[in-house]
C-alpha cells in the first residue's frame, strides 16, 4: 500500500528537527489520532527508546517496555499507558517496522494508511539514528571539552599548589636557618658579657679580701654594674621579640611631650659618655603624641645607642624635632660609618645587619626591628637615609595630637 501524497508530506517533515514535535503531531492528527512517538533501536543499551525530538522520559517505565515487546512480537498491540505523566493513561496503539515503533494516542488511529508509512521508517530510522549518533558524539566532544578544561585547571591549580608548598617549604627552611642563627648569635651576645663580668666580680672579691681601697672596688663593681645593664639589655630585646611575635606586646596610652623625651635621653646619653657632643632642636617649644612613654623611649634610646656605637667617639649625635599640624618627626642624625645603600631597606628586618658592621660590634640585630614595631603600633613610620661613610639619619614620624589632649 502506498502512502497517500499528504501522508508523505506530514511524515517527510519529520526530518525538520526543529519542527519535528509539532509535525509529530500533526501526522499523528492526519491518522486519526491524537499524538504519536517514534521508538528506535538502541545499539549501546539493546533497548527501544524514544527517537530525538520525541518526550525522552517516560512514566512508569516497565509498563513501555513491555507494551513494546509486545508490539515488536505481534507486529500490532493496544494497551492504556501512563503519558505524559504517571496519573495520566492514554490509548495507544502501536505498529511495529523493521524494529521500530509508531506509537498513535488516542483517537481513532487509520491504522491501514499508518501501516502505509512502513517503506519509509527505515529512512527516517536512518535519519533518527545519526541525529542519535550525532547527539552522543557531540556530546562526548562536549564531555571532553569540558574534561580538558577541568584539568587544564587542575593542572593550573597543582602547579599553583606546588609553587605554594615550595614556597612554603623554602620560607620553613628559612625560618629553620634564622632559628639556628638567632639562637647562635643569642648564646655568643649573652656570652660576651658574662665573661668579664665573672671576672670583675672575682677580682672584686681577691681585692676585697686583700682590703682594696674603696675607689678601686667601686671602679670593678661599675664595670660590672655595665656589664650587667648589658645582659639585662640583651634579654629585653629578646623579651620583645617574644611578645612581638605572640601579639602581646601590649603597651600604655598617655600624652608624651616629644621634646621632653628626647631631651631626657640626651641626658641620659650625656652622663655616659661626657665626651660626646649630644645637640637637641626643636621647631616648637614641644610637641605632643599619644602613646607609651616607655615604649618611645625604648626607640629613642636604641637610635641614640646606634647612632654612639657606629660613629667615632668623639663625633656629636643630633636629635631634630620637627612638627606639623598632623605629625610631629624625631630625626637623630650621626656621623657613622653609614649603611651601604643596598641593604637600607633590609635594617628593619629581624635579626639583619649591615655587612659594614664589625665583628667587634655586639648586638642580635633586633633593635631596629623592635624599633619599627613600636613606632608601627603608634600609627607612624620609622625610616632611614644614610650615606656610606658619612652617617645616617633616622626618622620617627608619629601622629600629633593637641597640646595636653589625653583623648
Amino acid at each position: 500500500m502506498i502512502p497517500r501524497a499528504e501522508t508523505l508530506a506530514h511524515f517527510a517533515a519529520l526530518t525538520d528537527p526543529s519542527r519535528r514535535r509539532e509535525t509529530a503531531r500533526a501526522l499523528a492528527q492526519h491518522l486519526g489520532a491524537e499524538d504519536l512517538i517514534i521508538f528506535l533501536p538502541d545499539p549501546e543499551v539493546g533497548v527501544l527508546l524514544p527517537a530525538p525530538g520525541f518526550v525522552q522520559t517516560l512514566p512508569r517505565g516497565r509498563q513501555w517496555r513491555v507494551f513494546l515487546a509486545e508490539c515488536l512480537a505481534a507486529g500490532q498491540h493496544t494497551d492504556r499507558l501512563p503519558f505524559p505523566d504517571a496519573t495520566s493513561f492514554r490509548r495507544c496503539t502501536g505498529l511495529s517496522f523493521e524494529g521500530a515503533v509508531l506509537v498513535l494516542l488516542d483517537g481513532a488511529p487509520n491504522l491501514d494508511e499508518a501501516a502505509s508509512l512502513a517503506p519509509l521508517v527505515s529512512i527516517i530510522t536512518a535519519l533518527f539514528c545519526n541525529e542519535r549518533a550525532a547527539a552522543i558524539i557531540a556530546g562526548r566532544a562536549a564531555l571532553a571539552r569540558a574534561t580538558a578544561t577541568e584539568a587544564a585547571a587542575l593542572a593550573r591549580t597543582l602547579s599553583t599548589t606546588q609553587r605554594d608548598l615550595q614556597r612554603a617549604l623554602s620560607e620553613a627552611r628559612e625560618a629553620l636557618a634564622l632559628r639556628d642563627q638567632f639562637l647562635s648569635s643569642a648564646a655568643h651576645e649573652l656570652r660576651t658579657p658574662l665573661t668579664p663580668l665573672k671576672g670583675s666580680l672575682q677580682i672584686a672579691r681577691r681585692q676585697l679580701a686583700r682590703g682594696t681601697p674603696p675607689a678601686e672596688l667601686d671602679l670593678m663593681l661599675g664595670r660590672a654594674e655595665h656589664q650587667v645593664d648589658r645582659l639585662a639589655r640583651l634579654v629585653a630585646s629578646l623579651l620583645d621579640v617574644s611578645r612581638l611575635a605572640s601579639g602581646q606586646f601590649e603597651r600604655t596610652r598617655e600624652t608624651v611631650s616629644l621634646v621632653a623625651l628626647v631631651t631626657r635621653v640626651a641626658e641620659a646619653v650625656q652622663l655616659t659618655e661626657p665626651a660626646r657632643p649630644v645637640e637637641v632642636f626643636a621647631s616648637e617649644p614641644d610637641a605632643f603624641v599619644r602613646g607609651d612613654a616607655m615604649g618611645l623611649e625604648q626607640v629613642l634610646v636604641n637610635l641614640v645607642e646606634n647612632a654612639r656605637k657606629y660613629s667615632p667617639a668623639a663625633s656629636p649625635i643630633e636629635l631634630r624635632i620637627t612638627a606639623d599640624a598632623q605629625t610631629v618627626t624625631v630625626a637623630v642624625r650621626d656621623q657613622g660609618i653609614g649603611i651601604p645603600h643596598d641593604e637600607q631597606a633590609r635594617i628593619f628586618e629581624r635579626l639583619h645587619r649591615a655587612g659594614n658592621v664589625g665583628a667587634s660590634v655586639s648586638g642580635f640585630g633586633l633593635g631596629l626591628h623592635i624599633a619599627r614595631e613600636i613606632v608601627a603600633a603608634h600609627g607612624g613610620t620609622l625610616t632611614v637615609e644614610s650615606t656610606p661613610g658619612a652617617g645616617s639619619t633616622f626618622r620617627m614620624t608619629l601622629p600629633r595630637i593637641a597640646t595636653g589632649n589625653a583623648s
